[in-house]
């Protein structure tokens, strides 16, 4: 105070006060060029940056919250949750305050975790000789006695063996969901039945003929590989009944055989 003609080393200004932004040794000399001259004592100024926060983890999540870390070494962190550890579980927007050695503060909320929430648990259950998933969608993963059924992704699975099954779905956002394990013990338990009928030529090239050697009425059904209805459940009462495969393209099919309601299947191969 009490100068009015001074400038700044180093940067020449001439105001009474000036703001530094940069590390440096600071001066003014007062009434340069005149005998009045007069040189101020030296401050030396030291600028810390500030700090920037850096957040890692997990993007997207499928309900509950995600693990986000911050970088270590800093003297304090404020996440908007409340917490003040370097990690965090965030479910949402995840701001931050960073503070250093030095007392400086940044913040930062551009780190966002996408929540697609939990998805709902899949129904699994036994309805006409199939497994069911009572919810609608795509994108189903089957599994037998936890392995995965190759090529087959419907909502439905024709069972040919005893076991443990189970589905899961993955959504268009990538959250899974699962079914309860369904344990099936009656498939094929009438072998005796199954062996009333014979099924000939297989594999075929134009046609097959089913030979009841029972009494029994005699229903088949006709399924694609993926599980495409191609024939529906047909009635026959004679002793032999001829399928025409001409339509079909080369493949392999499954045949669903039912009498004295029990339930065989057979692998058809259309060459």
């Amino acid at each position: 105070t009490g100068y009015t003609n001074v400038v700044w080393l180093p940067g020449g200004e001439t105001t009474t006060a000036i703001t530094v932004l940069d590390s440096n040794t600071y001066q003014f000399i007062a009434n340069p060029g005149t005998p009045g001259v007069d040189t101020s004592n030296s401050v030396t100024t030291t600028v810390h940056p500030t700090p920037t926060e850096i957040v890692t983890g997990q993007y997207t999540i499928c309900g509950g919250c995600a693990d986000v870390s911050a970088p270590p070494g800093f003297a304090h962190y404020l996440w908007d949750n409340g917490d003040t550890t370097q990690n965090t579980c965030c479910d949402g927007a995840c701001g931050l305050y960073i503070t250093n050695e030095f007392g400086c503060t940044g913040y930062s909320s551009g780190y966002s975790i996408f929540n697609w929430g939990t998805p709902s648990p899949l129904n699994l259950i036994l309805e006409a000789n199939k497994l069911v998933v009572t919810q609608g969608g795509n994108g189903y993963a089957w599994t037998l006695n936890g392995s995965f059924i190759t090529n087959w992704q419907n909502s439905y699975y024709i069972p040919t063996v005893n076991g443990n099954y189970a589905v899961r779905r993955y959504s268009p956002t990538g959250c899974t969901s699962y079914s309860n394990i369904y344990t099936l013990t009656n498939v094929g338990v009438d072998e005796q039945a199954a062996q009333s009928i014979t099924v000939f030529p297989n594999p075929a090239q134009s046609s097959i003929t089913l030979t009841n050697n029972g009494a029994d009425v005699l229903w088949y059904t006709l399924f694609g590989s993926t599980g495409k209805l191609i024939v529906s459940k047909q009635k026959s009462t004679d002793k032999t009944t001829e399928i025409n495969l001409n339509q079909l393209e080369n493949g392999i099919y499954l045949l669903q055989i039912e009498q004295n309601g029990y339930v065989s299947y057979q692998k058809i191969i259309k060459l």
